[in-house]
């Protein structure tokens, strides 16, 4: 019996493994309507809102922006977007306000969230899906969510499963 072809057949196989690893990974894109309110605490009432685009990796790592126009010092302004994607749960911490310095603390919003489906491009990026959050002052918590169902202005009026 030769064992020419079983060990090429071998190297074929060990060969597409180890490219297959080190092939890039492609992000997934998501671009959602987002809205958040402040329920409680100094800034009761107040929102933020607008076009959440985020890229999330292999490992579930967010990053992205927010295009927003409101509770914010000037209209239409671009917020910066982190986080982390586990399955069907979400982690965000959006910058509203860079620090000063160092020594000075910015402004965010850092919230936690659930989606209906696992969040990918391929589940249309989790579906119906919203959350809690604190910030942007001490003492202020709110919630938000992705508007995917009837808007009546800038009031989304809910969220379809």
């Amino acid at each position: 019996m030769k064992k020419t072809p079983i060990i090429a057949t071998l190297c074929v196989l060990v060969t597409c493994v180890l490219v297959f690893q080190a092939s890039p990974s492609v992000a997934d894109t998501c671009t959602l309507d987002f809205e958040a309110t402040v329920r409680v605490g100094p800034n009761t009432g107040k929102t933020v809102g607008g076009i959440l685009t985020v890229e999330i990796d292999e490992h579930g790592s967010l990053t992205g922006s927010l295009i927003s126009n409101s509770l914010l010092p000037t209209e239409d302004q671009t917020l910066a977007v982190v986080g982390q994607v586990t399955g069907r749960a979400i982690n965000l911490a959006l910058q509203l306000q860079k620090s000063e310095s160092e020594t000075t603390a910015g402004q965010a919003l850092l919230g936690t969230g659930t989606a209906a489906f696992p969040i990918s491009s391929a589940t249309q990026c989790g579906g119906a899906m919203g959350g809690t959050f604190a910030g942007p002052a001490a003492g202020d918590i709110g919630d938000w969510l992705v508007c995917i169902g009837i808007r009546a202005g800038d009031f989304c009026a809910g969220i379809s499963w």
